[in-house]
C-alpha cells in the first residue's frame, strides 16, 4: 500500500517533468510567432509612414501574386491598416495559448 503511494508520486512527478519539457518547448515557439508578428506589425508602420510621406500623385502599386497594381496612397494606407489588424489578432490569440498553457502546467504543479 505505501509502496503504491510512492509508486504514484513517483509517475506523478515524472508526467509533470514530461509536461514541464513540453511547455518549454511550446513557450519558445510561441514567443518566436509573437517575435515575428510584432516585426511583421512594425514593418507594417514603417511602411504606411512612408507612403504617407509620398505626395498623392505618387504612384504606389501593390503586389498580388505575380503582378503589381497601380493603387491610390489611402488604398495601400487602407490596406496596411487591415493587415496590421489581422496581425494584432493573431498576436493575441497566440499569447492567450500561451497564457492557458501556462496556467494549466501551474494548477497541475500546485496540485502535485
Amino acid at each position: 500500500e505505501k509502496l503504491d503511494f510512492v509508486m504514484e508520486i513517483k509517475q506523478a512527478v515524472k508526467n509533470l517533468q514530461d509536461k514541464k519539457k513540453e511547455f518549454s518547448e511550446k513557450e519558445r515557439q510561441f514567443k518566436g510567432q509573437i517575435g515575428y508578428l510584432q516585426q511583421k506589425m512594425r514593418h507594417t508602420d514603417l511602411i504606411k509612414d512612408q507612403i504617407k510621406t509620398l505626395s498623392p500623385e505618387t504612384k504606389t502599386y501593390t503586389s498580388v501574386g505575380k503582378m503589381f497594381v497601380l493603387q491610390s496612397n489611402d488604398a495601400v494606407v487602407k490596406s496596411l491598416d487591415e493587415d496590421k489588424g489581422h496581425l494584432q489578432r493573431s498576436c493575441e490569440e497566440v499569447k492567450k495559448t500561451l497564457d492557458k498553457l501556462t496556467e494549466s502546467l501551474n494548477e497541475d504543479e500546485t496540485n502535485l
